[in-house]
């Protein structure tokens, strides 16, 4: 299986950040997030749903989030909640503490990951 993340459940996951943590709605660039959205069909990995492809497909949501900042606020949440939306609709999950995840997101959004950093710390926590 390798189900695509599309705009509406990166909206959804956006909304819930919002409702759950007081994050400001709106966006800085909408234009990222539907660049984003297609990312990894563009570089070429649909088709294929071996692991690695997965956790490379992963790694590209997570870090073209949190980079493009296409939202007002929540960038680094909505980030690394995609990642792992993505991966559990491929039947993919990760065991990680908390506190890593929180470590890790924050790393990402400022630019102290780059792509092969996110998906190497995805293959460490894959359960």
């Amino acid at each position: 299986m390798n189900e695509q993340l599309t705009v509406p459940q990166l909206l959804e996951i956006h909304m819930m950040h919002q409702e759950r943590f007081n994050v400001s709605p709106g966006f800085r660039n909408p234009g990222f997030l539907l660049q984003l959205v297609d990312r990894p069909l563009l570089e070429g990995f649909s088709g294929s749903d071996d692991d690695s492809t997965l956790v490379r497909q992963a790694a590209l949501y997570w870090h073209g989030l949190a980079r493009a900042v296409a939202f007002r606020d929540g960038n680094a949440a909505t980030a690394i909640h995609a990642m792992m939306t993505f991966l559990l609709l491929n039947g993919i999950e990760l065991d990680v503490p908390e506190d890593e995840l929180v470590e890790a997101a924050i790393l990402c959004v400022s630019w102290k990951m780059d792509l092969e950093e996110c998906e190497e710390w995805i293959r460490r926590y894959l359960r």
